[in-house]
């Protein structure tokens, strides 16, 4: 009896090391069969620092109709968890309309799928934590993401031109962002990150929003109105540029600011209140507005950059407040119905271009001061200019 139970303790003592080797080599089977050979893929992979690898761009790429990014894949007989796609990877691609990425990947470089207008869907991986500036830029047929709990960093114009874009939705646990109405904000809805191309009707912000960051509303073509929060202290560079069906906007008191090109091509904007703690109008701020015919500028303005009005074929009335002392390049470049502006003494200098195409416009100029420089052509088109006071100015060259 005892002799049975020595052998049977013999026979277990033997089995379970070899239960335990198969266990090991099934797990094993299992690793490897994630292991993608790089020979085995269209895809090129360059190694990280951190020991993983990211999928390179490649020209051959733009041949890709559908492709699955492997978890894993074996360079020169190492194996590497595939973490990252590289800046520009799939840019372009045009035909590629299906992707899978690996449950591995943590970071989406810059334009990494910029203009693949095929691709109509994308599953973000929950271990994801940065999707970088234009990574989906241009992606026409998108027409809604889901960003996971992991998503720490998104850039601002990551879905930039993605036309058919409806909604972007964030993941209820997420601690960095969250969606309202589509719209993607900072966790605190301080910040709009994002708001899709598709958005329409008149959007009312949160009363906690404090920033308008740069391409916010870029191309909202089907946006008729927003009502802006008093909290607001910037309106920044393109904002609301190409936002064809807004008609008008109310720029809360608390604006000191109005961004680059920020309602450039509003081509149906023909009431605009811009309020007296507004400082200065950046470059082309209202430019290509085909529609505006009029606008009040406070006396707090004592700063409009180039271009700012270029292009506003139906603007008839505009003021220059005193404080402004330049009229810079192409500021009323086409405004072909503009009749009749004044500028005060204190306008020293009007620069290139600042009238081109004004050919109806009466210009009235207060030259008490008598040292006003003009850049030369500034006055080619004009239909008249009136010197209220003081000698007649001299054309100098611009530096």
């Amino acid at each position: 009896m005892k002799k049975k139970v020595f052998l049977l303790m013999i026979t277990s003592a033997l089995w379970l090391p070899i239960e335990a080797a198969n266990d090991m080599r099934g797990e094993e089977v299992t690793k490897t069969s994630e292991v993608v050979d790089q020979s085995s893929t269209p895809l090129k992979f360059r190694t990280l620092s951190d020991s993983t690898a990211a999928v390179n761009k490649d020209e051959s790429y733009k041949m890709l109709q559908s492709v699955t990014i492997p978890a894993k894949v074996r360079i020169d007989d190492r194996v590497y968890a595939v973490t990252s796609i590289g800046h520009e990877t799939f840019a372009g691609c045009e035909g590629l309309t299906d992707i899978e990425l690996p449950s591995t990947l943590t970071y989406i470089g810059m334009s990494a799928f910029s203009s693949c207008i095929g691709l109509k869907k994308i599953t973000i991986p929950s271990r994801v934590t940065t999707i970088e500036e234009y990574a989906f830029s241009n992606c026409k047929g998108l027409t809604s993401i889901n960003i996971p709990a992991s998503v720490a960093k998104i850039g601002n114009t990551t879905f930039l031109m993605c036309k058919e874009l409806s909604s972007i939705n964030v993941a209820v646990d997420n601690p960095y962002f969250t969606n309202e109405g589509g719209i993607l904000y900072d966790h605190q809805k301080t910040t709009i990150i994002c708001v899709p191309c598709q958005t329409k009707g008149i959007v009312t912000l949160p009363s906690s929003v404090t920033s308008i960051r740069d391409h916010c509303f870029f191309e909202c073509e089907e946006l008729a109105g927003i009502k802006l929060p008093e909290s607001i202290t910037r309106i920044e560079d393109y904002a609301f540029k190409g936002c064809k069906k807004l008609k008008s906007i109310e720029i809360p008191a608390s604006v000191t600011e109005i961004g680059y090109g920020a309602f450039s091509r509003c081509e149906s904007l023909t009431n605009v209140k811009i309020p007296t703690s507004v400082t200065s109008i950046a470059s082309e701020a209202f430019s290509w507005c085909v529609s505006l015919k009029s606008i009040k500028i406070p006396t707090s303005v004592t700063s409009i950059s180039t271009g700012a009005f270029m292009g506003c074929v139906n603007l008839k009335e505009i003021n220059i407040p005193s404080g402004v002392t330049s009229i810079e390049p192409y500021t009323f470049d086409g405004c072909k119905s503009l009749s009749r502006l004044e500028l005060s003494a204190n306008v020293t200098k009007v620069k290139g271009w600042a009238f081109r195409g004004c050919n109806d416009l009466t210009l009235v100029i207060d030259h008490a001061e008598g040292h006003i420089d003009f850049a030369p052509y500034v006055l080619l088109d004009c239909k008249s200019v009136e010197y209220t006071k003081g000698e007649l100015p001299r054309v100098k060259p611009e530096p």
